[in-house]
């Protein structure tokens, strides 16, 4: 026969080991999840942008779109299209997975502005718009798991989508204004 407290005391030591190894998958899950965050916290460093090449803000925001679409969405294909926002010397678009099969969809007219709209069935669309009308468009392939996206994941993809659109065209209007600054000082 075992002393009940042997058992009691086995019964704790059990107890405290699972709860120590609950904890420890919460904390690596935690710190999973600040790392696919962090393209999200980060600055675009506009100031660094506007003194040195515009390669580095596509980069950036093509690694915050990447991180998007692969990390936050789940989605095994995306594409963020520039309509009217960018310059015509630059590039019109971000894809992530896309490939020149998939192009149709990028072509598909945009019916209800300011509404995600249905596409062939896996497909998700979100028009971009501003005060002067349409200025982009947000596609969205099926998920990888197969499973649908929730409405706020899909609020979540268009506003970070605007971000993006907004942060690249807020530092080409502040180029340009650099530009003509430093004309008009020399």
């Amino acid at each position: 026969p075992i002393p009940p407290i042997y058992s009691l005391m086995l019964t704790a030591i059990l107890a405290v080991i699972a709860y120590a190894m609950f904890n420890w998958r919460q904390y690596v899950e935690h710190a999973e999840f600040m790392q696919r965050l962090d393209p999200f916290v980060k600055s675009l460093h506009l100031h660094d942008h506007l003194l040195s090449s515009g390669a580095d803000s596509w980069t950036e925001s093509r690694d915050l779109f990447t991180a998007l679409c692969r990390d936050a969405l789940g989605a095994e294909r995306a594409c963020l299209v520039f309509e009217g926002a960018m310059p015509a010397t630059g590039p019109q678009r971000m894809d992530y997975q896309w490939s020149p099969a998939f192009e149709a969809v990028v072509q598909h007219p945009i019916e209800q502005p300011g509404e995600w709209a249905r596409l062939d069935g896996d497909y998700w669309l979100w028009p971009l718009a501003d005060s002067r009308g349409t200025i982009g468009r947000l596609i969205l392939g099926p998920r990888l798991n197969g499973s649908e996206y929730t409405v706020q994941e899909l609020q979540v993809a268009a506003t970070c989508a605007e971000r993006i659109l907004d942060a690249l065209a807020g530092e080409q209007l502040a180029r340009v204004a650099v530009n003509l600054l430093r004309q008009r000082i020399a």
